[in-house]
């Protein structure tokens, strides 16, 4: 993930939950990613919590963790099984 794009994701984070920079860096990760459409790849993620859960995406009864995605800072469901790497982001 380049720099630009990190950068980019954790503003996406800092306006959507009004933490500062520092904060969302210290407390996100880049992980890697197969989403419940089979599409892998690599997001900045702010961990909420994790639960045992089904939802209308993840339909089957599995450990989700409830993140803000960088993406576009809303909060979603990562079912864990898809989490293929983790890593902190540098400071």
């Amino acid at each position: 993930m380049s720099p630009e794009s990190i950068q980019k994701q954790i503003a996406t984070i800092v306006e959507a939950t009004g933490h500062g920079p520092d904060f969302v860096r210290r407390n996100a990760a880049i992980i890697d990613y197969t989403n419940w459409r089979n599409e892998r790849s690599e997001r900045i993620i702010m961990p909420l919590q994790l639960r045992l859960k089904s939802t209308e995406w993840h339909p089957d009864l599995q450990w989700l963790m409830e993140a803000r995605c960088g993406e576009d800072g809303k909060r979603k469901d990562f079912a864990m099984a898809g989490i293929h790497s983790w890593k902190a982001i540098k400071p």
